[in-house]
């Protein structure tokens, strides 16, 4: 019998748990389970390949699970990193942008200062018109700053709106009361 387990090709645990048996009762064949024993060692090693292949199973998906938490994180990693980059491509741009106005900016005032030189030949209009750019420029960037509000502003709107809602409540309130106690009078 020990044998035909090997010839059998029986997985190792099962085979030697079937060498074991098949030499412990001679009568018992595993075939078709008739015998004092045989039903319940066929019952016996289904239950334990299925143990095995669960184990197996079990180890795969949590495998599969690490490998999974692994992908996402450098998934996230990767998307963090192009945000980076976009951001960083956007500042770039956004100063590049900048300094290029302030070079058309200059050059428009030295060329017009230029072409005030040779049409009026008076560099104090060049000055002047400098002078009146910068001003303009300066109230304008003032007009720019003074309407940003800031929390404490909206907090202080916030503040004036809840306490108009309030009183507007208890006038309507009051107004109710009123009529129903003129309602109660009649």
């Amino acid at each position: 019998m020990a044998t035909l387990a090997l010839l059998l090709d029986v997985p190792s645990r099962a085979s030697s748990y079937v060498a074991a048996t098949a030499m412990a009762t001679p009568f018992s064949t595993l075939r078709n389970g008739s015998g004092p024993r045989g039903v319940g060692e066929s019952l016996i090693l289904k239950r334990r390949q299925r143990e095995d292949h669960l184990a197996n199973f079990t180890t795969s998906v949590q495998g599969i699970s690490r490998l999974n938490a692994r992908a996402d994180w450098e998934d996230s990693l990767y998307e963090k990193g192009e945000k980076k980059q976009v951001q960083r491509a956007v500042v770039q741009l956004k100063n590049q942008h900048e300094s290029q106005l302030h070079s058309r900016r200059l050059r428009y005032v030295s060329e017009a200062a230029v072409g005030i030189e040779i049409k009026a030949n008076n560099r104090e209009m060049c000055i002047r018109l400098a002078e009146l750019y910068n001003r303009e420029m300066e109230q304008w960037r003032d007009e720019c700053l003074a309407n940003v509000e800031t929390p404490e502003d909206r907090k202080q709107k916030m503040i004036q709106r809840a306490l108009a809602l309030k009183e507007r409540r208890e006038q309507e309130r009051r107004a109710i009361v009123e009529e129903k106690r003129m309602q109660q009078y009649r």
